[in-house]
Parts: C-alpha cells; structure tokens; sequence
C-alpha cells in the first residue's frame, strides 16, 4: 500500500480526450485501460466488437451499422447509448487534432439508442480497424458537460 510507481515513456501524452489530445503509444495503452474501445484486437490480430455487439457494413463499404452491447455503462452511472458514440464522432469532426482521421464519416445517426449507422463519403472497408484505438474509444456523455 502507498509508494510510488516512476516509469519511463516513449513519448509524452498531453492528456485523455480522444478528441483533442495527442496519444503516444503508451498514451494509447493508458487511455484503453480508462476507456473501452467499440473495437479491440484478438489474439491474431483482427479486429473483434467489443463495446459494440455488431458492425455491419453495407455491400458498398459506405455505410456501416454498429449494434452496441446493452448493459454497460460508464463510470457515472449512465448508460452506453448511440448518442454518446454520435456526440464523440461530432467532437472528432470538430477537432483540429483527430478531424483529418474521421475524414471518411460524413455522417453518425442513431436511430435507436443502441445503433449508431455511419455513412462514409467513400468506401471505408477497414473502419473497424480504426475503432481499436483513440478514434475507438467512447466517453460518458457527462464528459462533454
């Protein structure tokens, strides 16, 4: 009990909005142990849902339906819902930092509370690859009050 822990990082991370701040490698590590991502890598590798039950694209890649787990919540009480995953793309639209990393997403739409469909400007057939990280990661709504 007590003591301090002193470890040595790559590189420094300036803190843990997905939105606005620069992860390292070891930042990327951190924050996935604060947040869960819709997205995590197995043992090979591949992408596997993890917040999310499903995502289902569409024939053309332009279009991606993600089905969240019901039952989770965050640290706050709230539950996991699709305005949560649609108020954290908007933010990321918005960031000068990760904007250029949504590029493809034209659009989030929720239209119950556990379905967020995504519609790409281009086809994105790699999108569940990309929501292993910090564009995966998804805050309680409270964090944007």
């Amino acid at each position: 009990m007590g003591g301090t822990l002193v470890y040595g990082l790559e590189a420094e991370t300036d803190g843990f909005n997905p939105t606005v701040n620069r992860w390292a490698i070891s930042g990327t590590q951190i924050g996935l142990a604060v947040y869960d991502p819709l997205v995590a890598l197995d043992a090979e590798g591949k992408g596997q849902p993890y917040l999310a039950e499903s995502l289902t694209p569409s024939s053309d890649y332009k279009t991606w339906t993600v089905k969240l787990r019901s039952g989770i919540t965050f640290q706050d009480g709230a539950p996991l819902t699709s305005a949560a995953v649609k108020r954290v793309y908007d933010e990321h639209k918005a960031s000068a930092l990760t904007s250029a990393s949504v590029t493809p997403i034209e659009s989030v739409a929720t239209p119950d509370d556990l379905t967020a469909v995504f519609t790409m400007k281009s086809p994105w057939a790699v999108f569940p690859n990309a929501l292993t990280g910090q564009l995966g990661v998804i805050p309680a709504l409270s964090m944007w009050d």
